[in-house]
């Protein structure tokens, strides 16, 4: 990725957000937002008064009770320490600028996000795929460590309701990310990332207390990774990894790597006076295709090495109270993921005897992974209201989680199960025209059991499936503060003003641990 590029984009940021600016204070938005709704405030609030909201169901919406609303932020976040997931960078710096907006009329409700993401990582051992925590085992690999990585990221969110009547409203979404990534040492990895996500959804409203929601939605994945080597006469050894340390060897000055995954899914949820219950349903199937180039060959016919087959399964139950300017939500919640990892055999063959044109022809597709993940969790979370702000919040939960891998040639085995605990409390203090949201978060991982039974011992398993499974069965505590200071900049309460920062330790023990800092400017309007 070039440098030209990224200073382009800068400049063309910059000229937006001050295009944004100054329609912000521009005097033709006339219409006010309520007296009281500071910076912190107005998303907390919905979240736990309407818990359809939560739910991936883009006619809830239509719920929202506050409207015609601009958030523009930009966010600093750097993240430092060891203790740390094997393929997460040492230390990463992180420049962002988002912006969301919701409106409502009469009978439509719309939302609308953008955000830009600068990021530069450091020391990233090994890996060349942009998430190689998202599930899939046929990560691609290399053997150099100590890589810095380039990258940017794009999001675009739209969500419309409609209000067909008084018993029925429907809603579509789009939500479009894409990401940029460039390794800047040998071999240099350039990824290409596109995720789109399509829903749909209806509520259904036969009388006052009843609401039944039913959305269906739809997403694409496709991520492309580049290689080259630019030092002449040099190559490096490339590992397509297929889980639990069994992988596939490559050396070559050029490789390239395709991912693409297709996702359909659907939700129903029932909503009855306090309370609401929702399941979630989806599958996918992730296919892996490699090509390669020797010299300055064309490229070769693609191969296609495996497949990555998903379904997952979750249901939840929330209870919400409000009672004397208090609201009580207990949520209960479960999830159920089975993954199969299959590799796809085939040979080249041609196609033409007068012509070099080659193709993978498939013999055969051998299930040789197998993945499950079971996970529970209860919370309970109260907001304490000051008319329409909140003045104080408690939120606690307990998850657990339990992690099984086999792979069946060899026969290898990885598990483990974890308790996670969390209590996070916020008070707000309001004064004449600001007001002060202090909040503190403190929680623990216990392991409860784990086990390792691994056939052979290869450089994969010392340098990544080891060191992977003993960060994701260690005890750690971990503890967050929060700071948010918000204030009117008229005196009408029109615009509001917030300055956020945010700390987060996370420790296993006294050598090993992790900091996150996080500082917010934004304004509401």
């Amino acid at each position: 990725m070039r440098v030209q590029n990224y200073i382009l984009n800068i400049k063309a940021f910059a000229i937006i957000g001050c295009i944004v600016l100054l329609a912000m204070v521009s005097p033709l938005r006339a219409q006010r937002l309520y007296d009281s709704l500071p910076y912190v405030n107005y998303e907390l609030v919905e979240a736990i008064k309407y818990p359809m909201l939560t739910f991936n169901n883009p006619a809830s919406i239509h719920s929202i009770s506050v409207g015609n609303i601009t958030e523009i932020s930009t966010i600093y976040k750097n993240v430092q320490g060891e203790y740390k997931p094997l393929f997460e960078p040492a230390n990463s710096n992180d420049i962002a600028f988002s912006t969301k907006s919701i409106n409502k009329f009469k009978h439509i409700t719309l939302s609308g996000e953008f955000a830009f993401n600068r990021s530069l990582k450091k020391q990233i051992n090994f890996t060349n795929i942009s998430n190689s925590y998202s599930g899939t085992p046929y990560l691609f690999i290399d053997t150099v460590g100590g890589d810095n990585f380039d990258t940017e990221q794009y999001h675009l969110k739209a969500i419309a309701a409609y209000e067909m009547s008084e018993k029925i409203y429907i809603g579509c979404g789009v939500i479009y990310n894409a990401a940029l990534g460039a390794q800047t040492r040998d071999p240099r990895s350039q990824t290409n990332m596109v995720n789109l996500t399509v829903n749909a959804g209806v509520i259904y409203k036969p009388v006052q207390k009843l609401k039944i929601g039913a959305g269906l939605n739809f997403f694409y994945k496709n991520e492309d990774i580049d290689i080259k080597t630019i030092e002449q006469n040099t190559s490096y050894f490339l590992f397509g990894y297929t889980g639990l340390g069994t992988y596939t060897k490559h050396s070559a000055e050029t490789f390239y790597r395709l991912y693409e995954q297709k996702k359909p899914g659907g939700n129903f949820q029932i909503e009855y006076g306090n309370h609401l219950f929702n399941i979630d349903y989806s599958q996918f199937v992730e296919n892996v295709f490699d090509g390669r180039k020797e010299g300055e060959a064309v490229w070769s016919a693609m191969k296609h090495d495996s497949e990555f087959r998903n379904r997952t399964i979750g249901c939840d139950y929330v209870f919400t109270l409000q009672a004397n300017e208090s609201i009580h939500s207990l949520k209960a919640s479960a999830v159920i993921s089975e993954s199969v990892g299959a590799e796809v055999l085939q040979n080249l063959n041609k196609l033409n005897e007068g012509y070099n044109i080659y193709q993978w022809q498939t013999i055969s597709i051998e299930d040789k992974y197998f993945r499950k993940c079971k996970s529970a969790l209860v919370s309970y979370e109260i907001v304490k209201l000051n008319n329409t702000l909140h003045k104080y919040m408690c939120k606690s939960f307990v998850r657990y989680e339990q992690s099984e891998e086999n792979y069946y040639l060899p026969n290898q085995k990885l598990m483990h199960e974890n308790i996670y605990t969390d209590i996070e409390a916020s008070r707000y203090f309001v004064f004449e025209h600001s007001g002060v949201n202090v909040q503190l978060n403190i929680g623990y991982m216990y392991n409860i059991s784990n086990e390792i039974n691994l056939s052979y011992n290869t450089f994969l398993i010392q340098k990544i499936v080891e060191p992977d499974f003993e960060y994701f069965s260690s005890n750690y505590y971990r503890f967050g503060a929060d700071i948010t200071f918000d204030f009117s900049i008229n005196e009408r309460g029109r615009y509001y003003w917030g300055v956020q920062s945010r700390g987060v330790f996370s420790s296993v023990n006294y050598n090993s641990n992790r900091l996150l800092l996080t500082f917010l400017l934004g304004v509401l309007f």
